[in-house]
């Protein structure tokens, strides 16, 4: 493995762990665009009726396929990550586990970047690892916008901040891992 690679890699997912950690707890952007029910306690208590068991969960899920596209023509429609009881993790592995994946998306941004033509300038360079970072987007936050109808809203904010996160961690990967001559 080169040394390029795991520079690109630590020091781009730490960049990528703390854009992360400052734009869901300091920017109120994320939080913005979620709704509140107007009652916990009786979401709560259909949930736990309805959904015993860990997992996801959509809604209108019963009848024919026919039957089905009535249900989702006239509502509610909902998809839904259900977790019934308590959280076992605490804050801290949950920070720990979601570092790892922020190092295990910047091995692979250095990677891609790794892989291009070594006559891209620094910028270009740059932009390529926050247009893959965006495309990560594309191909997950449009699809449940299409399907689940996601809203606006919380659909750009999260595409935006994919395209951010990856423009602060292509200023450090484009840097530490140069690229190389054919």
């Amino acid at each position: 493995m080169s040394k390029s690679l795991i520079k690109g890699s630590l020091l781009g997912g730490l960049v990528l762990f703390v854009w992360s950690s400052l734009s869901w707890t300091v920017i109120p952007w994320h939080e913005a665009t979620l709704s509140k029910f107007t009652s916990d306690e009786a979401i709560s208590k259909a949930i736990l009726d309805a959904a015993p068991e860990k997992g996801i969960y959509y809604l209108p899920s019963q009848g024919t396929e026919e039957e089905l596209w009535k249900k989702m023509e006239t509502g509610p429609v909902a998809f839904l990550a259900i977790r019934p009881g308590a959280q076992n993790l605490g804050m801290g592995p949950l920070m720990g586990i979601q570092f790892l994946i922020q190092l295990m998306t910047s091995f692979l941004l250095t990677w891609l970047l790794l892989q291009t033509r070594a006559d891209l300038s620094y910028l270009k360079r740059v932009m390529f690892v926050a247009i893959a970072a965006f495309m990560a987007g594309v191909m997950v936050h449009l699809p449940n916008w299409n399907w689940w109808e996601f809203s606006n809203a919380y659909t750009a904010v999260n595409m935006i901040d994919l395209f951010v996160n990856g423009l602060f961690a292509g200023l450090v990967i484009a840097k530490v891992a140069p690229a190389q001559a054919s």
